[in-house]
């Protein structure tokens, strides 16, 4: 590096306002890390919240079930044991334990769409809680390069040429998994 020529260009302001910026961009990453840490957080946060609703939703529809069959099979038990008390049979007795059958079939399959639609929403909220903690995650500032600096190129100027010559910023060129070198 030619310091000579940085310093009678005004180095001294240069390399001053290189550590300020310098520490102004690492003290700025800081706080961006721990938004994201935060963002994180209540991410995790709210994916709990909706693995316990999920489970809260399962159980109740599983309860209900429950409840309906045993209310079914009393009501059926209790209607054939009406009509074997009264000596009726045949096909009124069938008829109203179809009939109970099918109420409970139409009040299962009302509970299974609830909690089906249910489950949707809580999908659709899983989704919408990762995209929100991806969306809230902030990248890292690029801070400024000595050899940039010396350069005359800005941190971000530096780091956009850096990528495009496949440079890591050191002035060597990098190499592949090949072996192979890139010059620029």
């Amino acid at each position: 590096m030619n310091w000579q020529g940085l310093l009678d260009a005004g180095g001294v302001d240069t390399i001053g306002g290189f550590f300020e910026s310098h520490f102004k961009t690492r003290a700025q990453n800081k706080v961006r890390a721990a938004m994201n840490r935060n963002a994180q957080i209540t991410g995790a946060r709210n994916a709990g919240v909706i693995s316990q609703n999920r489970a809260k939703i399962r159980e109740e529809a599983t309860s209900a079930r429950v409840k309906l069959q045993r209310a079914r099979n009393k009501a059926k038990s209790a209607a054939t044991v009406s009509a074997a008390f009264a000596g009726v049979q045949g096909g009124s007795v069938d008829a109203t334990s179809f009939d109970i059958a099918r109420s409970a079939a139409e009040r299962s399959n009302t509970l299974q769409g609830r909690a089906s639609a249910e489950l949707a929403n809580l999908a659709e909220q899983e989704y919408q809680n990762r995209v929100n903690t991806a969306l809230a995650q902030q990248s890292m500032l690029s801070g400024p390069n000595l050899v940039g600096l010396a350069l005359g190129l800005t941190g971000d100027e530096f780091q956009r040429r850096a990528d495009d010559t496949g440079s890591d910023g050191t002035g060597q060129p990098e190499t592949s998994g090949s072996g192979a070198v890139f010059n620029f």
